[in-house]
């Protein structure tokens, strides 16, 4: 079985990269493949980063110890040499004491945990903010529980680690659903420009 899972994943990352070359190929030359290019980049995730610990997340649920900042590579379906990311995920404890570059919180009224953990991330394409593809989420209250402000957060699967030096791998299937229904127009998280600039 995870063999054929394996094998699946390949034939999927092999399909988004052939489109991805194919439109590159072609110059992107209409907003329709530029926004098609754009929902392929959104499905995955793989960036170096400052930081330490580890944390492992699908979807609102994840497991952390884990603060960071992102450096470089594919997120928010751009490629960066430099993030404006802000992490600080302190699942199993459930308190937050963030300082810079992380806002300054001290979490706890009566005794009981407000902020778990806090992730910020903000693309500084100015096309990708078009795209709503900033966002902002925080546990509150329950350790390991997260709130998102964007759809896609929700269907994010990804991991992190390190010490220092940190590697964070994703996979979003909901965008690679958005990226299939993408080509018969139907935009399910509102991220396609073509159709923003046509309305």
């Amino acid at each position: 079985m995870p063999c054929v899972r394996f094998y699946e994943m390949k034939k999927i990352i092999q399909i988004v990269a052939a489109v991805v070359v194919i439109a590159s190929m072609n110059g992107c030359a209409t907003p329709y493949m530029r926004d098609r290019v754009a929902d392929a980049k959104d499905i995955f995730t793989a960036t170096v980063g400052i930081g330490g610990g580890a944390k492992a997340r699908v979807g609102p649920i994840q497991a952390a110890m884990f603060f960071n900042q992102d450096s470089a590579g594919l997120r928010g379906g751009e490629w960066y040499s430099i993030m404006e990311t802000q992490e600080l995920s302190f699942a199993s404890s459930g308190i937050v004491e963030a300082s810079t570059p992380l806002p300054g919180i001290l979490a706890l009224i009566g005794g009981f945990p407000i902020l778990t953990s806090v992730d910020k991330f903000y693309p500084k394409e100015e096309e990708n903010d078009r795209r709503n593809k900033n966002y902002e989420a925080y546990g509150i209250l329950i350790p390991g529980i997260t709130i998102g402000n964007r759809g896609y957060y929700y269907t994010q699967a990804e991991m992190a680690v390190g010490i220092g030096g940190t590697i964070r791998l994703g996979f979003n299937p909901g965008e690679l659903l958005d990226f299939i229904l993408g080509w018969t127009t139907i935009d399910i998280f509102k991220d396609d420009l073509g159709i923003k600039r046509e309305k």
